[in-house]
């Protein structure tokens, strides 16, 4: 019977080794809804919201998947998101948000200090996702308006654009004949033969 309960103390204590390695070396799953907007005002709206842009959070407690406990050393947590926008339909988007989070390691010995990532559990890209509704249902109408114009805007801008560059190519050939002229006129060689007086008797 120790036997027994030694060998069964032992597969337990491998049990509590084994399975924390598993899940540490999850890779975290992005997490991804769909909107009735254009793929184009959904970007606009996450620009709004400055999901593009990294920020500092208050502890890594919550938003990780890490026990309170090994915490205590890590310092100035960071996040930033990962966004794919994928058109489903002309005014149907998929937003797929995953959090990449970081903080400082601080070594006591001050021989493995350094950035660490750390696996997101889902916290803040839920978050994003739920601010990215709320301001779709709030502003969805005026941005479409506003992304629309933009596109206006846009395709004046490319049209002037073409306009001045086939402009451009037209003087350029333009000065390409004039130079070709110009080689053919100073290429010919001219010589001056005196006249001769003529006489009479």
């Amino acid at each position: 019977m120790k036997r027994c309960r030694g060998g069964g103390t032992w597969i337990a204590m491998l049990m509590l080794v084994v399975l924390p390695t598993l899940t540490s070396g999850q890779e975290s799953k992005a997490v991804e809804r769909e909107y009735p907007f254009s793929a184009v005002a959904v970007k606009a709206a996450l620009q709004q919201l400055g999901a593009y842009r990294g920020a500092r959070l208050p502890a890594l407690e919550g938003f990780i998947k890490m026990e309170r406990a090994e915490i205590p050393r890590y310092e100035r947590p960071y996040y930033e998101f990962k966004i794919e926008l994928t058109p489903v339909a002309t005014n149907q988007t998929r937003v797929r948000a995953k959090a990449n989070v970081s903080a400082w390691y601080a070594d006591q010995q001050g021989k493995d200090s350094g950035y660490q990532a750390f696996e997101s559990n889902g916290r803040l890209e839920t978050d994003l996702l739920d601010r990215l509704n709320d301001f779709l249902a709030s502003n969805g109408s005026v941005l479409a308006v506003d992304v629309h114009s933009l596109e206006k805007q846009i395709a004046a801008v490319r049209q002037q654009r073409a306009d001045a560059e086939h402009h451009v190519a037209q003087l350029e050939k333009q000065v390409r004949e004039l130079q070709v002229f110009k080689d053919q006129a100073s290429s010919k060689e001219y010589s001056w033969v005196p006249k001769r007086p003529v006489l009479r008797y």
